[in-house]
């Protein structure tokens, strides 16, 4: 069996979710994170926990704010 932890691409685009499934933010070697297209109002503050994260696509999206504590190396497609 795979180990999930250490996927480092996810597209998750146009699946109309409206919150992030709670396992996503264990997949800590994510660098690249394609989340557009849905309809996500917020991000949890646990997508902090994502600290190899470099891209990051929202655009498509109601989102009004990032949580603050977002990699400070992540690239933001909004």
């Amino acid at each position: 069996m795979r180990d999930l932890t250490t996927v480092t691409s996810l597209d998750l685009s146009h699946n109309q979710l409206t919150e992030l499934p709670d396992w996503l933010t264990e997949l800590t070697d994510l660098t690249k994170l394609d989340l557009h297209g849905n309809q996500l109002t917020a991000l949890p503050e646990s997508i902090g926990n994502l600290t190899a994260l470099t891209w990051l696509s929202l655009y498509g999206n109601q989102l009004t704010e990032l949580p603050a504590n977002l990699p400070k190396q992540t690239r933001v497609q909004a």
